[in-house]
């Protein structure tokens, strides 16, 4: 037999080696359990956790379809960021309330329903309280708490596991006075949407305890109340007329399952598909309104969409002309997300076949108008067009910019401010841009304009006095141009018009913009009603854009 016998050298470095494994951290070394479990963590996608936790109970079908397909990191932040947006109670702002809300009612959940080491926004409870916010009333029972039932549950008292009944006024897509009853049969905290009202019955399978009105009369039994328990059997129908068919467990079944849906979309992408194209082949699109007034009660809002000229693609129609062609579909929706006006068109823009698209002769956006008549109020504009060619589509929302009330002082309307105003032809179809005093204002986009350019604008005046003699009013209409620094630059218009139509006043001003350098400037708009001794003043922001060239 051999023997190897380690020299004190050998058996150093032995020991030296030994204690560098042990060590060594595992994630180190190749080929050990932890590197796997490192590469299979690694692997995960980081973004399942926002599908599967944070919009578990709030995504819909087709969008949890439509981000599952996806496959880029960017792909999938936009359409989280469409996500929320879509929910957006008032896009027009940075602070998005619906997703601030829903991931307080995620702390909430995990701080108040957490149990057994089952997070609490992965309870019954917590699934309900994240959908569909905090209920108006909540009723708790401890354990043993005595409970009187209700006449269509029965009638009579019994003893209870401990349970909690929510009480919901309204719930969007279910229904009015919607009480939901959890119960913890188990004891441990485990608290769960009950489909019978037995569930919370701590007596039931005891004989002779916390009967029923119903068992005293001899009108039901125990075991018929296990039964139907059980098996779900209706005790609402026809044959039952001691319960309320509000009680017949296959509506609560219905209810049910209408309480594990997602809640309806209040603020939806219209009736475009869901489709990633839709969201991540994005055409840019902008749009604007203003507000006049129709009557007493309603304003005009005139709503104006911007196709940026550059991002059409043109087919030939001929030797001499090329055309894009845009579907165009709205929707104007209430605060509640009720539609209140929808509309489709198809945008033609045509051009010369071969212009170069530097030349000056094309506008920076095709211009396309819809005017809606609208009561005072909030609402949200929601906009989906395509390139028929390109097929690519876009996507926008806003808020709609209408006064929250109708004025009876001295007031005007908002201001339309446009780079293109000119007489409308005599007999020709009117198109739907704002019209007045004969002339067509056409609004520019986002208030920007390029020095050189005139400035337009249209405005109309309200709730003016009459004199009594001259059956004429008796008015001071002053607009300024104005400086960062306030500094007056222009107050006198190139052209100027008026005129009194029954119960409003129609103006209309034209200012050159020629030496305007790049920046903001104001426009500034004072009325003063000299015989209601009254003034008002309104204040607008444009932007001159620095030369291209």
């Amino acid at each position: 037999m051999l023997r190897k016998t380690l020299h004190s050298k050998e058996r150093l470095l032995l020991v030296a080696v030994t204690v560098l494994l042990l060590l060594t951290p595992a994630f180190i070394l190749p080929g050990t359990q932890r590197d796997e479990e490192r590469q299979k963590e690694e692997s995960v996608d980081p973004y399942s956790d926002w599908l599967d936790e944070d919009v578990f109970y709030i995504v819909t079908p087709e969008e949890r379809s439509v981000f599952e397909k996806l496959t880029t990191d960017e792909e999938k932040e936009n359409f989280i960021e469409q996500f929320w947006r879509r929910r957006d109670p008032d896009p027009s702002t940075d602070f998005n309330e619906f997703k601030v809300e829903h991931y307080r009612r995620i702390a909430y959940a995990n701080e108040r329903y957490s149990n057994a080491g089952v997070f609490g926004w992965r309870t019954d409870r917590g699934r309900i309280y994240i959908t569909f916010g905090p209920p108006e009333s909540v009723d708790k029972y401890d354990a043993g708490a005595t409970y009187y039932r209700e006449i269509e549950e029965g009638g009579g008292t019994t003893q209870v596991y401990p349970m909690e009944k929510w009480f919901y006024n309204y719930i969007e897509g279910i229904g009015n006075g919607i009480e939901i009853e959890f119960v913890d049969r188990s004891m441990t905290g485990d608290f769960r949407i009950a489909l019978r009202p037995e569930e919370k019955d701590a007596l039931l399978r005891m004989p002779g305890g916390g009967k029923t009105l119903f068992e005293k009369m001899g009108f039901e039994t125990r075991a018929s109340r296990i039964r139907g328990s059980e098996l779900m059997r209706s005790f609402g129908g026809d044959d039952d007329v001691y319960h309320k068919a509000g009680a017949n467990p296959f509506l609560r079944l219905e209810r049910y399952f209408q309480l594990q849906k997602p809640p309806e979309i209040k603020f939806t992408d219209l009736k475009a598909q869901v489709d990633t194209r839709v969201r991540y082949t994005q055409f840019p699109v902008a749009a604007n309104n203003s507000h006049l007034r129709l009557n007493d009660s309603s304003f005009l809002a005139p709503i104006t969409v911007y196709l940026p000229v550059s991002e059409l693609t043109y087919q030939s129609l001929g030797e001499e002309t090329e055309r894009a062609t845009v579907n165009l579909y709205g929707a104007v929706r209430s605060a509640g997300g009720r539609v209140l006006q929808e509309f489709e068109e198809t945008v033609y823009d045509d051009r010369p076949a071969g212009l170069d698209p530097s030349d000056a002769y094309i506008y920076p956006y095709k211009r396309y108008q819809k005017i809606i008549p609208l009561s005072p109020g909030l609402y949200k504009l929601s906009l989906v067009v395509e390139d028929v060619t390109s097929g690519e589509m876009g996507y926008l929302e806003k808020k709609l910019n209408l006064p929250v009330k109708m004025s009876d002082e001295l007031s005007l309307s908002s201001v339309v401010l446009s780079d293109l105003i000119t007489p409308a032809k005599e007999g020709s179809l009117p198109d739907p841009f704002v019209t007045a005093l004969g002339w067509k204002v056409y609004p520019v986009s986002n208030n920007h304009f390029r020095s050189g350019e005139s400035l337009g604008m249209y405005f109309e005046v309200y709730n003016f006095a009459v004199d009594g003699a001259s059956s004429y009013p008796d008015l001071d209409i002053l607009a300024e141009v104005k400086d960062s620094h306030g500094k007056v630059l222009v107050n006198q218009a190139d052209q100027a018009l008026f005129e009194v139509l029954g119960d409003r006043i129609a103006v209309a001003f034209i200012f050159g913009l020629k030496g305007f350098g790049a920046g903001k400037y104001d426009l500034e708009l004072k009325v003063d009603d000299r015989i209601l001794q009254k003034k008002v003043l309104q204040r607008t922001r444009f932007q001159v854009l620095p030369d291209e060239s």
